[in-house]
């Protein structure tokens, strides 16, 4: 992973995490190769998707690709 990505990758888990502490409540399901919306982020990600504050796009892979390509 490049320094850029692993410094957007932080700032990103960084908001969420305080997103959920003002909600009090988790948000999604975090692991090293595994991201997945609770119930309630997923309500949370529809209603800001209603109100164009987010926009769906196709999933990004949380790690680099395993093909030897450097």
């Amino acid at each position: 992973m490049d320094t850029t990505q692993g410094r957007v990758s932080t700032t990103v888990s960084e908001a969420l995490q305080r997103l959920e502490e003002q909600l009090g409540c988790q948000l999604a399901l975090r692991g090293s190769r595994k991201f997945e919306l609770t119930a309630p982020g997923q309500k949370v990600f529809e209603e800001c998707s209603c109100h164009g504050r987010l926009q769906p796009r196709s999933p990004v892979p949380l790690a680099p690709s395993q093909s030897g390509n450097k």
